[in-house]
């Protein structure tokens, strides 16, 4: 049996919870509240797109009627995340998977963008863009906006503000490496998951060798990532009796 089709979706409470959320949160795309009150209980709304708009937010294309029309809606990666999927197999059948909530009982929640100084981030942004030529190394995004000086190795795990603890990616690129779905390996090869929805091509590197991405900040990113998975599967793994 085979997947032939898989779409996060919302019911119309969760549709509408989502537009509440975004409105509450001052979101750039929210859908027109009477929009959402006037669609029927019963339709299944697809999520058919996404994009990464920034950092910890998806921009989602939203089919809300059988028509095709859709509607645009930013949300947080955590409610993204915490969507059901539906998925359909070439046999006809299909199921439906339920994601848990941040909050049990149905709770809300909202998220907000704290946003506080970096260690000399001016100055850090400026030597790693210009190394890579103000241009994204995995792809051929050069608008300077959309361009993030990422740090291999964060500040929370003692990375340092240098040039090869460095690379030059796009947002939807630095997002992917920044949780580890997107990973650049020492020897600078690059892996990223069929259904992660980011083309990447190889590596581009600086033209001063003294530029390079450190391979042990490289080797360290992927270590603290395949620990959290780790943690993450004993956590998710009931203990045998």
């Amino acid at each position: 049996m085979k997947i032939v089709e898989e779409y996060k979706f919302f019911s119309k409470p969760l549709l509408k919870k989502a537009n509440d959320a975004a409105l509450r949160e001052k979101r750039n795309k929210c859908i027109n509240p009477a929009i959402v009150d006037s669609l029927p209980l019963d339709y299944v709304f697809y999520v058919t797109g996404f994009m990464y708009h920034k950092k910890n937010e998806l921009r989602l294309t939203v089919i809300i009627d059988e028509s095709g029309k859709s509607e645009l809606l930013d949300v947080s990666v955590t409610r993204y995340q915490s969507l059901p999927t539906i998925r359909y197999f070439d046999d006809g059948n299909f199921d439906v998977k339920f994601s848990e909530r941040p909050y049990p009982n149905g709770r809300e929640w909202q998220e907000i963008e704290v946003k506080k100084p970096l260690r000399n981030q001016i100055h850090f942004r400026k030597i790693v863009l210009s190394a890579y030529n103000n241009c994204c190394s995995l792809c051929d995004m050069n608008e300077i906006t959309l361009l993030r000086a990422a740090h291999i190795l964060d500040v929370k795990n003692g990375g340092p503000d240098s040039i090869d603890n460095g690379i030059c990616l796009c947002v939807n690129h630095e997002i992917a490496f920044d949780n580890g779905k997107l990973r650049i390996n020492p020897d600078y090869s690059v892996f990223a998951p069929d259904g992660l929805g980011v083309r990447c091509n190889e590596l581009k590197l600086p033209m001063d060798k003294n530029y390079y991405p450190s391979s042990d900040f490289l080797k360290q990113k992927s270590e603290l990532i395949d620990k959290k998975i780790t943690d993450t599967s004993r956590v998710d793994c009931p203990a045998s009796s």
